[in-house]
């Protein structure tokens, strides 16, 4: 990435937009001279004294999900993530829940959703993400019921394959 710097203030603070996500082209050249500055709602780096951090949990989830790099499809499962947990505490905030809640939570997947081992670790993915990022929260005493990998089965079983495997089973138990 080639960056020329001026001397200008505004310059610096486009360039500075511009590595922290908030430019689509990293040349700016000509164009950030002519254009007018253009700052994010909130960055951190440009102006920590004027800008304050968006005041609702779940901008904040998305700004954290943005800063770091994650696409959008991660950003919209994790903020539903979120939201699904929120609803399931009866929408209590989560810095008032611990890690016993999250445990709980993840323990209703599992057991009464019975969904597959994947959904329940993005789940758990999602929830580590808000405490660690956004509410600046260690979770301690995470302990749920682990979604279990479904056994392959196979779901059509021919004359031949149903005749093996009795054989085989009576192999087994003799």
């Amino acid at each position: 990435m080639h960056i020329s710097i001026s001397s200008s203030l505004d310059n610096h603070l486009y360039i500075l937009h511009a590595l922290v996500g908030g430019g689509k082209s990293t040349d700016i050249g000509e164009k950030a001279r002519a254009s007018p500055v253009r700052r994010p709602t909130y960055c951190p780096i440009l102006c920590p004294q004027t800008c304050s951090m968006p005041e609702k949990l779940m901008d904040r989830l998305r700004y954290a999900i943005r800063v770091k790099g994650y696409s959008i499809r991660t950003e919209k499962a994790y903020v539903r993530w979120a939201l699904r947990y929120i609803r399931f505490h009866k929408l209590q905030h989560p810095k008032d829940l611990s890690g016993e809640d999250v445990g709980r939570f993840l323990s209703h997947l599992a057991v009464d959703l019975n969904v597959a081992p994947n959904t329940q670790n993005q789940a758990l993915s999602a929830l580590l993400f808000l405490y660690r990022n956004v509410l600046h929260v260690h979770l301690e005493g995470i302990d749920a019921v682990r979604a279990k990998k479904p056994s392959d089965y196979p779901l059509c079983l021919l004359a031949r394959r149903c005749a093996r495997y009795f054989r085989a089973y009576r192999a087994r138990s003799v």
